[in-house]
């Protein structure tokens, strides 16, 4: 019998992830699972998502974030799925004096 994280990575297999994405799908959702001992509850969840905080950049944790409400979804939690909230996107900002620093080293480049 196929589990559902199996059976949700198999669904992934089929979207437009590389092989790659896929893999590092397969390895986050492993980690959450076990991480919350297969016991998918709220308050867990949160738990694992504030560590997550603590070891990655919010970019990373993000990505983990959208798989978790993923998978959630998936299993038919989503009154759990939607219960979460998925980091927002760090704007980048550059700064005029980067990009007077980067123009004068083209320019040195050029000459």
């Amino acid at each position: 019998m196929v589990s559902r994280p199996e059976r949700f990575i198999y669904k992934l297999k089929f979207s437009d992830l590389s092989d790659k994405e896929i893999k590092k799908a397969e390895t986050r959702l492993t980690r959450f699972i076990e991480h919350c001992s297969y016991n998918l509850t709220y308050n867990n969840i949160i738990i694992y998502i504030n560590e997550l905080k603590q070891e990655f950049e919010p970019e990373t944790v993000r990505k983990h974030v959208l798989l978790i409400k993923q998978f959630l979804t998936f299993i038919g939690a989503s009154d759990i799925a939607d219960q979460i909230k998925v980091p927002k996107r760090r704007k980048k900002v550059i700064k005029p004096d980067h990009i007077k620093v980067l123009l004068a080293e083209v320019d040195e480049k050029i000459d």
